[in-house]
């Protein structure tokens, strides 16, 4: 059986900080490429979060095989 959740509200998703699921992670790279890379993302309207994760579950995949 499926739990409720109450129906979404409209505005902005909920923050992944309020999320128990979620962790926050450091990483140091170039100023360049983060200047570059967070153009990029404003571009296609995307999150650094959503880019982090996406990249590393690829390579979780690929450490398998």
């Amino acid at each position: 059986m499926k739990k409720y959740e109450p129906p979404s509200k409209p505005g902005r998703k909920p923050a992944k900080h309020s999320n128990p699921e979620y962790v926050q992670v450091t990483a140091y790279v170039p100023r360049e490429m983060r200047n570059k890379v967070k153009a990029r993302l404003a571009e296609l309207e995307m999150e650094l979060s959503d880019l982090v994760e996406g990249m590393l579950s690829d390579w979780l995949a690929k450490q398998r095989g």
